[in-house]
């Protein structure tokens, strides 16, 4: 007998915040356009004493775009002004990321999910990409007016990212600001735009370790199978080796 996917026994995802309601979130529904019977558990919302046990019945972690990092974080406390934050939800996910790391959950971050991840790590941000970062190419991260703003990246060969995409070029969609600095030890870029932007993080040696890919564009909300629908897949496989 074939079992439903709806019937099926759920299969918990930490995510670090779901914003609005769980039927409309794009996290969630990329989430679960991968692993239909998943059950996505709202870290934001779920008092930080809890979060062990919580992530411990969990088979992945999610992180999610939104506010900047506290510049705090990495030794920039002068530019602040420059930033938009939510200094609970950066104590939050670096506590979540500390118990991820002990449970061997599979990780993926997105966006501001990515910049977490360096940061908690030990590795720093750009502040402000248009003020900060010099280019003799001009690449747009962000547009108020369109969220899905498209460019170029540059996949390295060999990377865990290569490995799912099987690309070492292609489009994705950018909406930011901040970007990575100085990365983290332990990983090493996998994508990078034209400007010289950091686009991709992941371990640098990943043997017996668990999955870990961190992205700068937004998988959830673009239709490249290559750099959305196929990074979407690869998690999905990871949790169910977890599970």
């Amino acid at each position: 007998m074939v079992m439903d996917a709806n019937s099926a026994k759920k299969v918990k995802i930490a995510v670090s915040k779901i914003g609005g309601d769980q039927t409309t979130n794009n996290y969630v529904k990329f989430i679960k356009k991968h692993i239909p019977n998943a059950e996505c558990i709202n870290l934001y919302t779920t008092p930080i004493a809890d979060f062990r046990k919580v992530m411990q019945e969990c088979s992945g972690f999610v992180l999610t775009g939104g506010e900047d990092v506290h510049p705090g974080r990495f030794g920039k406390e002068n530019q602040v002004e420059l930033c938009e934050m939510d200094l609970n939800r950066d104590t939050l996910e670096i506590e979540a990321i500390k118990i991820a790391d002990e449970l061997k959950l599979p990780i993926l971050g997105i966006c501001r999910g990515e910049q977490i991840l360096n940061v908690a790590y030990g590795g720093s941000l750009i502040v402000d990409i248009p003020t900060m970062h010099k280019s003799e190419k001009i690449v747009p991260h962000r547009d108020t007016t369109n969220k899905n703003l498209p460019h170029s990246v540059n996949v390295e060969k060999g990377s865990l990212l290569y490995q799912i995409t099987g690309k070492t070029r292609g489009e994705v969609n950018s909406a930011h600001h901040q970007a990575i600095d100085k990365v983290a030890p332990g990983f090493v870029v996998s994508a990078f735009a034209d400007d010289g932007i950091i686009e991709a993080i992941e371990r640098e040696n990943s043997t017996d370790k668990p999955f870990f890919l961190a992205v700068q564009w937004h998988p959830e909300r673009w239709e490249s199978k290559e750099f959305s629908d196929k990074i979407g897949q690869r998690f999905a496989e990871e949790v169910k080796k977890k599970k």
